[in-house]
């Protein structure tokens, strides 16, 4: 009896082990499904409109608003991809760290500040993504995802409009804190004593606070330059001939106002200024930021003879 005692213990002892090895195997891997790849899909997401925020205001207040949304984003990756790296209980894992490698791409581009307004996104993440969510059958009518969705998409909007805010060139356009500078026409003039000048029509906006004279808007935004066959040169301001200015007054009463009378704040107007040209091609404005003097981009002229 002893023997069978010593026996029959020695088998529970065993089958226990194998029992508990078991548990313990599927508490450390345990199935994920479908359903639980689709949360975190949506988890993610909200994540992201966390960094989208972040950025958006960081742009607004030169204040760094994104690091810590995007560093939480980006442990939240690496724990997730752990997990499903070292999981092979559905064949869907692998597409899901597909796209989240992507993501963390996307993610450090915010935290480093190399997203701007013209930005696309990552084909091969948008195929990652697109791959993703076929393989988990994500449900686009889910209101927790559109939930986030949503929020994506007013974080989007909130960069767009923060990256707006700030001074840069957009076209032909010049937007800074004094307002906003679009270059309509550019065409030759007749000048005196065969000085080669040109007319340049211009639309002011004004959206300062204050009352600006026009012409100083102009200025305080850029200047204006020219290529030679050797060089680059600064094009001064210029005046028409005498004799075509007695037969365009109109012309003459834009460029009066220009800089004779300021621009109300709110209001937007259209404006003239003369400058005298080397040759007959293409003129350069080169838009600043007003308060910094910093360089924001250029603006290429081309002159209608």
């Amino acid at each position: 009896m002893k023997k069978s005692r010593t026996f029959n213990l020695l088998v529970f002892i065993i089958l226990n082990f194998i029992i508990l090895a078991g548990c313990g195997q599927n508490e450390s891997s345990p199935k994920i499904s479908n359903q639980e790849l689709r949360e975190k899909y949506i988890t993610s997401i909200d994540n992201a409109a966390n960094v989208m925020d972040g950025y958006a205001k960081s742009v607004k207040t030169e204040t760094d608003y994104v690091s810590d949304p995007a560093n939480k984003q980006i442990k939240w990756i690496n724990y997730t991809k752990n997990k499903l790296t070292n999981n092979d209980s559905n064949d869907n894992n692998k597409y899901f760290v597909n796209y989240l490698n992507g993501l963390k791409k996307e993610t450090l581009e915010f935290k480093n500040d190399n997203f701007d307004n013209s930005k696309k996104i990552d084909k091969s993440f948008a195929k990652d993504t697109s791959i993703l969510k076929k393989k988990i059958s994500v449900n686009e009518s889910n209101k927790k995802l559109k939930q986030a969705k949503s929020r994506v998409n007013d974080s989007q909007q909130h960069i767009i409009s923060a990256l707006n805010s700030q001074p840069h060139v957009d076209g032909k356009s010049v937007n800074n804190s004094i307002g906003e500078i679009t270059f309509n026409s550019v065409k030759s003039v007749p000048g005196d004593d065969n000085e080669k000048i040109v007319e340049i029509n211009y639309t002011y906006k004004n959206s300062s606070s204050d009352d600006v004279a026009p012409y100083k808007a102009l200025i305080y935004s850029g200047d204006f330059t020219q290529e030679s066959d050797d060089s680059v040169n600064s094009l001064a301001p210029g005046a028409p001939a005498s004799e075509w200015e007695q037969s365009n007054n109109e012309i003459m009463n834009m460029w009066n106002d220009s800089t004779q009378s300021k621009l109300k704040s709110g209001m937007t107007k259209q404006y003239i200024t003369f400058v005298k040209v080397e040759n007959n091609s293409d003129i350069t404005f080169n838009a600043k930021n007003p308060g910094s003097n910093e360089s924001i981009g250029k603006i290429k002229l081309s002159i209608n003879q």
